[in-house]
C-alpha cells in the first residue's frame, strides 16, 4: 500500500455530487436531510468510497494506492515517494498533499483530484476538518439509525437495497466483508432479519417454505410486471414435471456474500441476472432477447431442438410432442390408436395427461411396456394388440 505515484491520489472516478439533497455521491451524512458526510473519519472515508475507490480500489489500486482495504494506513502519516510530501499530517491540512490535491493547491505536485475537478468544498471541508482533528481513525458518534450516517429513510428497502442490488454503494466498506460490523462496528443483522443472508426470498421474494422460492420480483421490488414472468411456472407448477431447481438455468449462490452474486462488488454486471444453462437438462440452451433456444425442454424429447419465447406458454401436449412426425415408429402407433400411457405407462395415464411429473421432462426416456413387452433401447420383443414384435426394430 506504498504510493509510488500520488499524483494519482484521487484520480477521476468520481460520481455525481449533490449537496444539499438527500445524497452527496454516498450513503454516510452528518445527520437530517444535508447529504454531507461527518467529519470524521466515517465521513472522510466514505467521501474516498465515493470518489475514489473505483480506481483506487483493492485490486485495482491505481497508482499504487488502495483506499479501499485500510486507507488511514494508506494516508497517515505515509510520505509520497514522487514528492517527498506526507499525504496526510494529523492536524495541518495545510501540509497535507491528500488535502491540498483535493482542494487544487497542490501546486508543482501533479494535478487536482479527482482529475475532472475539485470537489464541492462541503466535502473537501469534511476531510480537513477530519485531519484539522488529529486524523483519528475513530468516528465522532455511533450510528443511531438512518440520520447520523446514511441519508435521511437509509432505513427503507427502497433506498439502500436498490443501493446494494445495483452496487451504487458497498456495504462491505463499513459493515465489513461478512457485513457483521467492520469499521463501522454496526452489523447489517441488527435491522434485518434473523438468516436474510440465506434466504433466497430475502431479495427475490417467494414463499417457499425452504426458502429457496423463486422470483416473484423483480429487483427494484415490482411485482406487477415482471421481467421473467416465467419463473413460477418453471418452479411452482408440478403438473408436468418436478419443480425445476435454480440451477436449470443460473448459477446457484449459497448466501447472499458468495462471489459474484449482488453484495460482491466483483460482480462485472450487477443487476443483471446471468444464465448458465450447462448444469441443467438443456445445457446447449441460449438466452437472448427473451428467448430461449437449443431447449431439451421445450423440444420434442430427441434432441436440444426446441425454442420458446419468455412471453410463450405450454398449453397442450402437441406445444412439445407434435402430432406427427414424431421419431421410430411413433407415428405407426398413434394411428393404430395407441396411446401414450401404453408405451410410457409410468409417466403418462393417457395420451393428455401426465401421471407422475417427476416422470416427465427429466433427461430420460422413461419406457414402461405393457405386461409381455420389452425394450432394449433400440428393439422391442414381445406381443402387443394381438401383434408379434420379434426383435423389432423401434
Amino acid at each position: 500500500m506504498r504510493n509510488l505515484f500520488p499524483l494519482l491520489l484521487l484520480a477521476a472516478c468520481s460520481s455525481t455530487t449533490t449537496i444539499g439533497g438527500d445524497t452527496a455521491g454516498g450513503n454516510d451524512t452528518a445527520g437530517g436531510d444535508t447529504g454531507v458526510p461527518s467529519p470524521d473519519f466515517c465521513g472522510a472515508k466514505q467521501i474516498f468510497n465515493d470518489h475514489c475507490t473505483v480506481c483506487h480500489s483493492a485490486s485495482g489500486h491505481k497508482g499504487d494506492l488502495d483506499l479501499e482495504t485500510d486507507p488511514y494506513s494508506a494516508l497517515v502519516g505515509v510520505q509520497s515517494a514522487a514528492y517527498g510530501q506526507t499525504l496526510v499530517v494529523a492536524g495541518d491540512p495545510s501540509s497535507s498533499l491528500l488535502y491540498l490535491k483535493m482542494t487544487g493547491q497542490q501546486g508543482a505536485n501533479g494535478e487536482v483530484m479527482p482529475t475532472n475537478g475539485a470537489l464541492p468544498a462541503a466535502l473537501t471541508d469534511v476531510v480537513k476538518t477530519w485531519i484539522t482533528d488529529g486524523a483519528s481513525s475513530e468516528c465522532n458518534a455511533v450510528d443511531t439509525g438512518s440520520g447520523k450516517y446514511h441519508p435521511s429513510g437509509w432505513d427503507d428497502p427502497s433506498q439502500h437495497g436498490m443501493a446494494a442490488k445495483f452496487q451504487s454503494d458497498d456495504c462491505k466498506s463499513c459493515h465489513g466483508d461478512s457485513l457483521q460490523g467492520g469499521s463501522s462496528s454496526v452489523t447489517c443483522d441488527d435491522c434485518h432479519d434473523a438468516g436474510w443472508q440465506d434466504d433466497c426470498t430475502f431479495c427475490h421474494g417467494g414463499t417457499d417454505g425452504d426458502k429457496l422460492g423463486s422470483p416473484g420480483e423483480d429487483l427494484d421490488d415490482s411485482t406487477t410486471s415482471l421481467t421473467f414472468e416465467p419463473h413460477r411456472a418453471h418452479t411452482d407448477d408440478t403438473s408436468l414435471h418436478d419443480a425445476f431447481a435454480c440451477s436449470q438455468c443460473h448459477v446457484t449462490h449459497d448466501t447472499a456474500l458468495s462471489a459474484s452474486h449482488f453484495l460482491d462488488t466483483a460482480d462485472t454486471a450487477p443487476g443483471t441476472a446471468e444464465m448458465t444453462f450447462s448444469k441443467g437438462l438443456s445445457d446447449k440452451a441460449t438466452y437472448a432477447g427473451g428467448t430461449c433456444s437449443n431447449l431439451y425442454c421445450h423440444g420434442d424429447g430427441t434432441g436440444d431442438n426446441g425454442t420458446i419465447k419468455s412471453s410463450g406458454s405450454v398449453s397442450g401436449c402437441n406445444d412439445c410432442h407434435k402430432s406427427s412426425g414424431l421419431n421410430g415408429k411413433h407415428d405407426d402407433h398413434l394411428e393404430e390408436g395407441v396411446g401414450c400411457e401404453e408405451c410410457h405407462s409410468t409417466t403418462a395415464s393417457s395420451s393428455t395427461k401426465i401421471k407422475d411429473p417427476t416422470m416427465h421432462v427429466n433427461g430420460s426416456v422413461e419406457v414402461a411396456l405393457p405386461a409381455g413387452m420389452s425394450y432394449d433401447g433400440s428393439h422391442c420383443d414381445g406381443s402387443c394388440h394381438n401383434r408379434k414384435h420379434d426383435n423389432e426394430k423401434w
